[in-house]
């Protein structure tokens, strides 16, 4: 198998420490099948790209574009868009910061219109135990896109929200709950 393309899973963030982060994990993780790319931009996502194999198009197919959101990456939304022609129907992810309530509306609303399949935290330490292992297809085959949000308005007088909340967190669907009186809202 020396002379075969290896997938690629494509990391893109501005932040080094994401890359980084991100990087070391999927190398422990998915190593013996994969290559693992970062870049900075979606400019420099497509050299390495370009560079990095020799498949049909002179690029290495991409099995996951994983690109961070927020801090650094304010439009991470966008870099997965510009780089739709180019990771095919690679699973398409955004890492975020755990506690970074600022990206839970822009990536539940991507989840819910298709525009991302789903969305992990950055990896807090090495090795990260709790880094999710992402359902790669094989390249060429649709990925999984089975996550879909969950927003719940005015549940707080039901008897049964508690299970509610409880239900939803057990699941690595995002969800939101949030009161049409009040602008505070609980969810991931």
């Amino acid at each position: 198998m020396t002379d075969a393309v290896r997938p690629v899973l494509l990391v893109v963030s501005r932040s080094a420490k994401v890359r980084d982060l991100l990087r070391e994990e999927l190398l422990h993780r998915y190593d013996r099948d994969y290559d693992v790319v970062t870049a900075g931009s979606p400019d420099e996502a497509r050299e390495r790209l370009a560079g990095d194999g020799q498949a049909a198009g002179g690029q290495a197919p991409v099995a996951l574009l994983l690109a961070g959101l927020g801090g650094e990456d304010p439009d991470g939304l966008d870099v997965i868009a510009r780089l739709a022609d180019v990771s095919g129907s690679a699973l398409r992810v955004h890492a975020i910061r755990w506690g970074d309530w600022s990206t839970a509306e822009p990536i539940f609303e991507a989840v819910t219109l298709g525009r991302i399949d789903r969305w992990i935290y950055w990896p807090e330490s090495r090795p990260d135990e709790d880094f999710l292992p992402l359902p790669l297809a094989p390249v060429g085959m649709a990925s999984p896109r089975s996550m879909s949000a969950l927003v719940a308005l005015d549940i707080s007088w039901s008897r049964n929200r508690d299970t509610w909340r409880v239900l939803r967190e057990a699941s690595d669907n995002p969800f939101l709950f949030a009161s049409s009186s009040s602008s505070t809202t609980i969810g991931r």
